[in-house]
């Protein structure tokens, strides 16, 4: 199980959050140039890696979605889906995915964009 294919699965899996942002417009890292809003870019890290007397036990994970839309309330409806996609998500390998925080929407270049945390253990690769 990689957290960056689980995170695409679970967002693309949502009807609901692609039919506001089509599938071909959510990135890993930095979306492509001349993308079109409304978009996703998601970005993840490995912030602690736990080991028992056996060996690996476990990831503690975080990871990011920027949201970006030219609209304002295109921009909240497209958060609400995002979390709606992956909150309290849980797959083979993952502990539940939880929000960490959601930051101040921001005003850049003629786009909104707001940023939802989350937080996931993997426990099984």
């Amino acid at each position: 199980m990689i957290i960056g294919t689980t995170i695409i699965d679970l967002l693309t899996a949502s009807a609901a959050l692609i039919a506001l942002v089509p599938a071909t417009s959510i990135f890993p890292v930095v979306a492509e140039v001349d993308t079109h809003a409304p978009f996703l870019v998601y970005k993840y890290s490995v912030n602690d890696v736990d080991y028992n007397k056996d060996g690996w036990d476990k990831d503690d994970c975080s990871f990011g979605i920027l949201v970006v839309s030219g609209d304002y309330g295109n921009l909240q409806s497209i958060l609400v889906q995002v979390r709606a996609a992956l909150e309290m998500k849980r797959i083979t390998g993952t502990q539940r995915i939880q929000v960490l925080n959601i930051e101040e929407p921001l005003w850049l270049e003629d786009m909104y964009v707001q940023k939802i945390n989350f937080s996931v253990t993997i426990n099984k690769y």
